[in-house]
């Protein structure tokens, strides 16, 4: 049974579900050490839990539809675990401290990376550059939260992003209907919405952080 497979029916099998996080614990070790820069043992690493849990929740959100299951676990897991980091830092600042600080950094530096070449990847489909992204941005910050909340309810409706991906055609009329935003905004700012869509149906927390 390939991978995809096992993901999709642990969603509502619980030995299935077992299984892959017994056979994924040294991937999701290989995950969380990458992002803490140091070795973790499990048992001893409350970081290892993180992952664990994070590895379940990418079983819980994986689309089939939205590309490759390992890739999506591995964001997921570097994602909690830089939360985890963040949250633990004490409120007297050591040199342990500073290490802390600079690896959570860096891990953060090297996820956003790792974001932007998924996103660049799709969106070079349709002939759009994520670093275009401050050109093409409104100037008005209400329509710029119009956008993107018109965004986010295409990335997250399946039938208006299955028509855009299958048709590479923004669902116009169905998205004015859905949202309330106006035909022209949507036609002005075809490149914008698309690019925010992308971010969003591609699950990406760190860029979505990013343009809120």
């Amino acid at each position: 049974m390939a991978l995809e497979e096992k993901v999709w029916k642990a969603k509502d099998n619980a030995q299935i579900l077992n299984d892959l996080l017994s056979e994924y614990k040294p991937f999701i070790q290989k995950a969380v050490y990458e992002t803490c820069q140091r070795y973790v043992e499990w048992g001893r690493d409350e970081e290892l839990s993180i992952g664990l849990l994070a590895f379940e929740e990418a079983i819980k959100r994986f689309d089939p539809n939205r590309g490759n299951f390992l890739s999506l676990a591995r964001r997921t897991i570097r994602s909690r675990v830089i939360d985890y980091l963040r949250k633990e830092k004490t409120p007297f600042h050591t040199d342990i401290d500073d290490v802390k600080e600079q690896v959570v950094d860096q891990s953060v530096t090297n996820l956003i990376a790792e974001e932007i070449t998924e996103l660049q990847e799709e969106l070079a489909k349709y002939d759009i550059s994520f670093h275009d992204l401050p050109t093409i941005s409104p100037v008005k910050r209400k329509l710029r939260e119009e956008l993107k909340q018109a965004a986010k309810v295409m990335a997250t409706t399946p039938i208006l992003i299955n028509h855009f991906l299958q048709k590479e055609q923004l669902p116009v009329s169905a998205l004015v209907k859905k949202t309330g935003i106006s035909h022209k905004k949507v036609e002005r700012n075809r490149t914008y919405l698309i690019t925010l869509s992308m971010i969003w149906y591609l699950d990406l927390p760190l860029l979505q952080d990013y343009i809120k």
